[in-house]
């Protein structure tokens, strides 16, 4: 059961980490003020598709999966989340329902910011309010990325993904680039565009060829041009 905390660090982690640094000192505090962070357990639902936008959430701590289910009842994982991360910033900005589902792979802490107190505080904040903007155009561009992607042959495909994750949440080390997302191979094969079956397979196929390590759920991608390379084929 999701349960409310209330902190100063919260406060401390928003100013340092999101847009909301952006705003005036009066505007965090109210902002800070009526949102409020709440920790959520593994497998726990933030809202549902085609659920009203009345809220932004603010990833803190924990890992959020964005999905959908398509009319044949698979599941596309469009989005991992982390630390500083925004969800559900689209319906929030434009009043409508929201596009997808959101729910936690991994247990953390999301600030909760309801639409009516955000929005004039971003109207009050030009900066952050391009912030946001800026984001969304960065998921928008990841999006069609991820379509151009899923058109190509299986072994581009995952290949091409695999380089996102690299980008978007690789460690970059002396051994390799290092993807972290405590996610199973069933969410990652739909967030590649493929069966969990085939995301193992892939898996396999890349470890043998010593382009990939597989340390339990944590990905190590040992040689990232070689991927590059698959994924223009």
């Amino acid at each position: 059961m999701a349960t409310v905390v209330r902190s100063s660090p919260v406060r401390a982690f928003l100013v340092a980490n999101t847009f909301i640094g952006a705003m005036e000192e009066v505007a965090i505090d109210r902002v800070v003020m009526h949102g409020r962070a709440i920790r959520y357990a593994k497998g726990e639902r933030l809202f549902q598709r085609d659920d009203p936008g009345d809220a932004l959430h603010v990833v803190i701590s924990g890992t959020v999966k964005v999905h959908n289910t398509t009319g044949e009842g698979r599941e596309v994982v469009l989005n991992f989340l982390r630390g500083g991360d925004l969800v559900g910033e689209i319906a929030v900005l434009d009043g409508g329902p929201r596009t997808a589902s959101a729910s936690m792979i991994e247990a953390g802490e999301i600030f909760r910011i309801d639409r009516r107190d955000l929005m004039p505080a971003l109207r009050e904040s030009p900066d952050a309010l391009v912030e946001v903007v800026g984001i969304l155009c960065e998921k928008l561009r990841a999006t069609s990325d991820i379509v151009e992607t899923n058109m190509r042959k299986l072994d581009a495909r995952f290949a091409g993904g695999l380089l996102r994750l690299c980008q978007a949440y690789g460690r970059r080390t002396a051994n390799g680039v290092v993807i972290d997302l405590a996610a199973n191979q069933t969410d990652l094969g739909a967030y590649l565009g493929l069966s969990r079956e085939n995301a193992s397979r892939q898996i396999a196929k890349l470890s043998r060829s010593g382009i990939l390590r597989a340390e339990g759920a944590t990905l190590v991608v040992i040689d990232e041009p070689a991927v590059a390379r698959l994924a223009d084929e």
